[in-house]
């Protein structure tokens, strides 16, 4: 299913910007297939493609599991 309209929603992540913690808002845009970010209060936009979060988001996971198993087997060998 694919939406019609942009998507806005705002998260339960904040950051610290500008002397206060200001909520992340997430607007995804599929028919431009966009995922933007901001900061609740600013008109500062980050807009990012949804094709490369995913990528992203797979090579990440795939590193972090690369480094536990290399982990694992120092530590199984015994190597500082």
């Amino acid at each position: 299913m694919i939406l019609p309209r942009k998507i806005t929603r705002e998260t339960g992540a904040t950051v610290f910007d500008t002397g206060r913690r200001r909520a992340v808002c997430v607007t995804v845009d599929p028919p431009a297939g966009l995922v933007t970010f901001r900061l609740k209060g600013t008109r500062r936009t980050y807009a990012l493609p949804t094709d490369w979060l995913y990528k992203e988001a797979c090579q990440r996971h795939v590193a972090r599991e690369r480094q536990k198993r290399m982990a694992e087997r120092r530590r199984r060998r015994g190597a500082p």
